[in-house]
């Protein structure tokens, strides 16, 4: 019919109807529903797809208002395919370094926390690969099935099943951690380690360093900068001023300043201007302008400097100082006392915490209960008594082939003032004169 033209899309998926003028010589606008509808049925296309409101609006159109151009709108749709999706990997922990890290009550981003590296403990859940789909089906005019295109496995994900677990879900796999780390993916390959390797400075670019086990930094620590972890680290290069270092043995290959916490030993060649604690050994070659306190401390030359140590300090040679004499003290260690000081802060705790409810609650332990509290009292007091008995330990011990003018030795709240210089000397404090004796002194 030239008053009626219909067109099919090359995929089936859409007709269209076009009508002319040329309608009000051949037919009844009024019928016009009915007639296009018929056409759209005489080619196929099946009812289901036939927009009759659109037929409608049309007709409408043609019995209100006269058209004198041709007219062409979108009469019947079929069912499009919906392809599948490809898989998808997500992570629910953070892979890639961070700008800075905001701090909500200041309002301020500190730079120097980017997330370098990203620690993981035992259970968490590290991320997320949804299967891919397979999609739906469509359908043409004619009611002939158009493929959908399934999604694509795009991510193949490698890992060791001693360190993470795989469990399937219905749309999903999902990777648990099975001990604590660091999160690594790389090549393919998701994994948690121990051991972290930096191929650069610590600065800006990087942030700061927090990781578990241990680290070997190739470069320097840059002002400020700060590297924690529970594991050892080594620095191939310096340590510059206000750079914080927390690790168990630490090593500095260059010259170290800043603060050094060491659980076990501490090496370094030059120590300037740095504040160590170390649980065991400190080991350097230079001292100047530090405080260090260690369980045994070994330096070939000091200058300037406080030196504390509750076994040993054993010395090459200390330099004169006129204004800021080196000061060397034998003591129970620093960490020992800190200990002692939080465990009697959280008995006292504890204590007032136990009176506080048996006065105001009314609630008094049984027997039973009251024999079990005076059991772990007395094995707290026993520990207490063992530690204790650590700190009236007077057996420390300062050697040095060299102790130059106004060195300070103090042995357990002993002091002695080197008036002159001396060579190899061994000093300990003798408990029954209360007096530091040996050597040459």
């Amino acid at each position: 019919m030239s008053y009626i033209q219909l067109t099919i899309s090359d995929d089936e998926l859409q007709a269209f109807l076009e009508v002319t003028p040329a309608i009000y010589h051949s037919l009844n606008p009024e019928s016009f529903v009915e007639e296009a509808r018929n056409i759209l049925i005489d080619n196929g296309i099946k009812e289901r797809f036939i927009w009759v409101d659109v037929l409608q609006n049309i007709q409408d159109i043609l019995v209100s208002h006269r058209i004198t151009a041709p007219y062409r709108d979108l009469v019947a749709a079929g069912i499009p395919p919906q392809n599948g999706e490809d898989s998808q990997l997500t992570f629910y922990v953070a892979m890639n370094p961070a700008v800075g890290k905001a701090n909500t009550e200041s309002d301020k981003v500190d730079y120097k926390e980017r997330n370098y590296v990203q620690v993981v403990t035992k259970g968490t859940l590290l991320a997320d690969l949804r299967k891919p789909t397979e999609g739906v089906d469509g359908k043409t005019l004619r009611d002939q099935p158009i493929p959908a295109i399934p999604g694509e496995l795009r991510h193949v994900v490698k890992f060791a099943a001693d360190q993470i677990q795989l469990s399937a879900q219905d749309e999903s796999f999902q990777y648990t951690a099975l001990k604590k780390g660091w999160l690594k993916f790389e090549g393919g390959v998701l994994s948690i380690e121990r051991s972290l390797v930096v191929p650069s400075h610590i600065d800006i670019t990087t942030g700061n360093i927090r990781s578990t086990g241990d680290v070997t930094i190739q470069g320097d620590i840059r002002d400020g900068f700060e590297i924690e972890t529970d594991g050892d680290v080594v620095i191939q290069g310096n340590v510059e001023r206000n750079a914080r270092i927390t690790g168990r043995d630490i090593s500095v290959g260059g010259v170290c300043h800043g603060i050094v916490r060491a659980a076990n030993n501490f090496s370094s060649k030059v120590l300037e201007y740095t504040y160590v604690t170390a649980g065991n050994l400190v080991a350097v070659d230079t001292v100047y302008q530090c405080r260090i306190y260690a369980s045994s401390i070994v330096a070939d030359n000091v200058k300037a400097s406080l030196l504390q140590a509750s076994n040993l300090i054993q010395v090459e040679s200390v330099h004169r100082t006129e204004q800021n004499p080196t000061t060397l003290i034998i003591l129970p260690h620093i960490y020992l006392h800190r200990t002692l000081n939080a465990f009697y802060a959280e008995m006292s705790y504890q204590f007032f915490q136990r009176v506080v409810l048996e006065r105001e609650a009314g609630i008094k332990p049984n027997a039973e209960q009251t024999a079990a509290i005076e059991t772990i009292n007395s094995e707290l007091h026993a520990m207490v008594q063992r530690v204790s008995s650590i700190t009236q330990q007077n057996n420390g011990k300062v050697k040095a082939k060299f102790l130059g003018k106004g060195t300070v030795v103090t042995m357990y709240g002993h002091q002695r003032k080197m008036v002159s210089d001396y060579a190899n000397i061994d000093l300990q404090f003798n408990p029954e004169t209360r007096r530091i004796i040996g050597g040459n002194i």
